[in-house]
């Protein structure tokens, strides 16, 4: 059995610290397996956590955020229907 129609939610790029693999990369993975919607569930910067206490191995540094939903916008744009 293939995933054509199936969805993806969870997944999570180098940005956030402990997985590999880029937006653009994932949406091309998505398209040629057939998924048709994915979705990227990187952790967020720990804004809650003093900046010392911040773990980089759980949640992207703050200041690659803007730069990460803009990446996520703009790849969603090229690979419609997925």
């Amino acid at each position: 059995m293939g995933l054509e129609g199936l969805v993806d939610y969870h997944l999570h790029t180098r940005r956030c610290g402990h997985a590999a693999g880029e937006v653009t990369e994932f949406a091309r993975a998505g398209r040629d397996k057939g998924l048709i919607e994915i979705g990227f569930a990187d952790h967020i910067p720990q804004y809650f956590l003093p900046a010392d206490r911040r773990d980089p191995g759980l949640a992207m540094p703050a200041e690659e955020l803007a730069a990460y939903v803009a990446e996520v916008l703009e790849v969603a744009a090229t690979f419609k229907g997925v």
